[in-house]
């Protein structure tokens, strides 16, 4: 039988030696206690200490990487700090568990919805935030997808169907980049792959203007009792938006000064400028606001106005192509041919330019826009 020996000075040592006897070294294995098994189950959550206080963790789902072109599934915690000591933190555990189980992979695209509109989708202007609505509603059928199922041909396949334009598509793409980025952050998919979608080409046939033909007729259907066709001549006559219809209320038209105030949309510009009104549009706009059950001049949803717009472009005849932005070009188009107006007039017209108000009167500039839009042929020329 050998003689064991100390690992440091190699003095003879008897069997069950702890020390050596001469150099005083520990012996490597002696008088070690015996590991302690795992007391706690699997999922039950773990406790480490950060400074002075004690941190809870417990796994509250997965997500699924990807490892030089392999795919593993990595777990996410969630955490609580703050604990005196770790049989605090271990005890919450249970609690955190329970508050935080969710699986990651599962959470819809409609998860990511609320937690942008909600949040950073209130810092945009009302017309992005509008626009993103619409998107969202047009791209129902992603909804209860999970967005690790949210695939690339999925999104470009409901895009091209529901979202034809280019200006459509592209805030459908942009909602869906900002809701797949929040995924990534929170370890749903790892890409956003919503960048990876395709936009139609642009056209810019929204600023071709309404043919002089195309109004006589507006005038014609409107003369005969349709109604809807009131809303586009005021568009063309004032160089009003759509957001600005739903906003604008009776208050909200000076009859005396033939202004609209406090309705502007987008920029500094048209929301500080007034909407000014052309007599031959006045008696268009007194029969909207007569017709109106709440005092606001348009009382449809965005989707029954888009739709009624397009529906009575058809039955008046009027091109295919032209849009509520078409109204705006109109405006401009009609003061330059028709007036022979400057262009700082039409800027005025359009808004395009800052302007300083008081309450009490117009100023010279706004008196120049409204002799300006008087010009504009109407229903008797």
């Amino acid at each position: 039988m050998t003689t064991p020996t100390c690992r440091k000075c190699a003095a003879p040592l008897p069997p069950d030696a702890i020390f050596c006897h001469l150099c005083g070294v520990r012996q490597q294995g002696a008088g070690k206690p015996s590991r302690k098994g795992r007391t706690r189950p699997n999922g039950a959550g773990t406790a480490y200490k950060r400074g002075r206080t004690w941190t809870a963790r417990v796994v509250r789902g997965w997500k699924t990487v990807e490892d030089d072109g392999r795919k593993k599934r990595i777990p996410v915690y969630a955490t609580r700090g703050g604990f005196k000591t770790k049989r605090e933190a271990l005890d919450y555990c249970l609690v955190l568990r329970e508050k935080h189980h969710v699986d990651i992979d599962t959470l819809p695209l409609s998860h990511y919805w609320e937690l942008y509109s909600e949040n950073a989708m209130l810092k945009l202007s009302d017309s992005t935030q509008q626009a993103y609505k619409i998107a969202y509603s047009k791209l129902s059928d992603l909804h209860s997808l999970p967005m690790s199922q949210v695939t690339v041909k999925a999104m470009q396949d409901l895009v091209n169907q529901v979202a034809p334009t280019f200006d459509t598509a592209k805030d459908a793409r942009s909602l869906l980049s900002n809701l797949f980025q929040l995924a990534v952050y929170d370890g749903a998919v790892s890409v956003n792959s919503a960048q990876a979608i395709e936009l139609p080409s642009s056209n810019y046939r929204e600023g071709v203007p309404f043919t002089d033909e195309e109004v006589m007729n507006l005038w014609k259907y409107y003369a005969q009792g349709d109604a809807f066709t009131a809303y586009i001549l005021l568009m063309i006559y004032t160089g009003m938006m759509p957001v600005e219809l739903r906003r604008c209320t009776v208050d909200h038209i000076d009859w005396t000064n033939k202004i609209i105030t406090g309705v502007g949309a987008k920029t500094r510009k048209r929301k500080e400028a007034p909407i000014v009104l052309a007599d031959t549009i006045m008696p268009v706009l007194a029969d909207i606001c007569d017709r109106s059950q709440t005092g606001k001049l348009l009382e449809m949803t965005e989707g029954s106005f888009y739709r009624s717009f397009y529906a009575t472009l058809k039955s008046t005849g009027c091109r295919e192509g032209l849009t509520p932005y078409s109204c705006r070009h109109t405006t401009a188009t009609s003061l330059e041919l028709h007036t022979g107006a400057s262009p700082a007039v039409i800027a005025e017209v359009l808004r395009q330019k800052t302007i300083t108000m008081q309450r009490h009167y117009i100023h010279p500039e706004t008196q120049n826009a409204l002799d300006a839009v008087n010009q504009i042929p109407g229903q008797k020329d």
